[in-house]
Order: C-alpha cells, then sequence, then structure tokens
C-alpha cells in the first residue's frame, strides 16, 4: 500500500454524524480505494426542512477500482452548504466526494490525490 489517508466526516445541511466507525481513502500501488461507515440523522426532503429527519440512518460504502480507471481529481467551493468538494472521478457510474470545511485540508487532500493520479 502506497498511502492511506483517514479522516473525519463532516456534518452537512441534509445529513447529521452521530457516529462513524472509519472513513478512508487508500492510495495502493495498482489501485485506489475509499471506504467509509457511519451512522447519521438525514433530512427527509432537501427541498422541505419541516419534514423532519430520518434518524441512525446506517451508511456502509466502499469503492476500489483499478488505479488506471482514476480519471481526475478537482476541488471546488460549495457556497450553498458552504464546505470545500473535493470530487474523486473514475471511470464508473460512482464518483468519490470527500468534503472539508477548511481549505487547508481540502487542499492537502487534493494535492496528494493529485500527485497520485500523475505519478508515474
Amino acid at each position: 500500500m502506497v498511502m492511506k489517508i483517514e479522516y473525519k466526516l463532516i456534518d452537512l445541511s441534509y445529513e447529521r454524524i452521530k457516529e462513524q466507525t472509519h472513513s478512508y481513502l487508500e492510495l495502493k500501488e495498482n489501485s485506489l480505494k475509499w471506504s467509509v461507515r457511519y451512522i447519521s440523522d438525514n433530512r427527509k426532503s432537501d427541498s422541505d426542512e419541516a419534514l423532519g429527519w430520518d434518524e441512525d440512518v446506517f451508511h456502509c460504502y466502499t469503492i476500489e477500482v483499478d488505479r488506471k480507471y482514476v480519471r481526475g481529481v478537482s476541488m471546488q467551493w460549495l457556497s450553498v452548504t458552504r464546505v470545500w468538494l473535493i470530487l474523486v472521478i473514475l471511470d464508473s457510474v460512482n464518483d468519490i466526494s470527500i468534503h472539508r470545511k477548511r481549505e487547508s485540508e481540502a487542499s492537502e487532500l487534493f494535492e496528494k490525490i493529485n500527485n497520485y493520479i500523475h505519478a508515474v
């Protein structure tokens, strides 16, 4: 394994993290693996806050792709949610989204992923 980057999930406007088992990105020699496992409260409707929240929603996601299918990485400020988004673009249906509150954290993560993608 080349590098394992562990990080803490953050609350978003539509999701409040209650318990986190793990969240990490592994940049391996021949593949990239992203895995998160957590419990959160999720808003029932993105457009109508009055509907309330679904409580204790269990999430478990793992994506592992061959390195050659990692197409790129972008970093952008999402003004509505007021967080930085790191988007790892894959040659598949799912991309990987990682949110950070501070630009410095987002930049550091972006650089690590970008260097991994472009390493020969």
